[in-house]
């Protein structure tokens, strides 16, 4: 029989690795959004939709994910794991 800490126990791990994984597939898309703002000239010359379009899913992500780690359970697991909020970005002008 498991007993109820090792249920909680089942859950927060469960929950922290969900976390890393959002984590670790919303770093990709923020370094591909970086790529694109450290070549801004090439980018807004050749495809400034796409530019576009990868902030706005990257802030989507990020929506999700910080209202996510502020909420139970996952703010217990993101407070275990250390992950915190991340900032939107602005879409340039």
């Amino acid at each position: 029989m498991i007993s109820i800490f090792g249920i909680i126990s089942l859950v927060v791990l469960a929950v922290s690795v969900t976390l890393l994984i959002w984590h670790s597939r919303m770093m990709k898309l923020r370094n591909a959004v970086d790529f694109y703002l450290e070549n801004i000239s090439d980018v807004l010359s050749n495809t400034p939709e796409e530019l576009k379009t990868a902030i706005e899913t990257y802030n989507d992500t990020v929506n999700i994910y910080n209202e996510y780690i502020n909420n139970f359970p996952g703010k217990v697991s993101a407070t275990m794991v250390g992950l915190k909020e991340e900032l939107l970005m602005e879409l340039p002008e």
